[in-house]
């Protein structure tokens, strides 16, 4: 099976792209354009940390997946934000997703990857080795 690359810089673009789209769309509900305008300055920020200082994706891999917890929780409690909010977390769960196949190509001392196993085989049974 093979593996999709995502690069950080069609990343950035993409989150850069959403940021704008966010800012600029006419929404009817003031509290739903607000809410949109805020996410929208926060995706075209994130997008301009991320790529000056590549090192913070971790953060932005968290941000996204906060982002998309709490848009989850507004979208249960308010039935006239349900729409938006199921949007905003559908959107920031696919950067989450995204921000962490990009984390998966680089090393981040930030993240501490699990070592995996080493098996050894003795008289048919196999034991671990950490």
């Amino acid at each position: 099976m093979s593996r999709v690359r995502i690069e950080p810089t069609s990343l950035e673009l993409a989150r850069t792209m959403t940021g704008l789209v966010n800012l600029f769309q006419p929404e009817r509900r003031p509290i739903a354009r607000r809410g949109l305008r805020i996410a929208g300055a926060r995706h075209v920020v994130q997008a301009a940390v991320t790529l000056a200082a590549p090192e913070l994706r971790v953060v932005g891999f968290l941000v996204d997946g906060l982002h998309a917890v709490s848009m989850l929780g507004v979208a249960l409690t308010s039935k006239r934000l349900r729409r938006p909010a199921v949007t905003q977390a559908a959107l920031a769960a696919a950067f989450a997703a995204a921000e962490f196949w990009t984390l998966q190509d680089e090393p981040v001392p930030v993240l501490a990857r699990a070592r995996r196993p080493r098996r050894r085989f003795r008289s048919g049974k196999a034991t671990f080795r950490g």
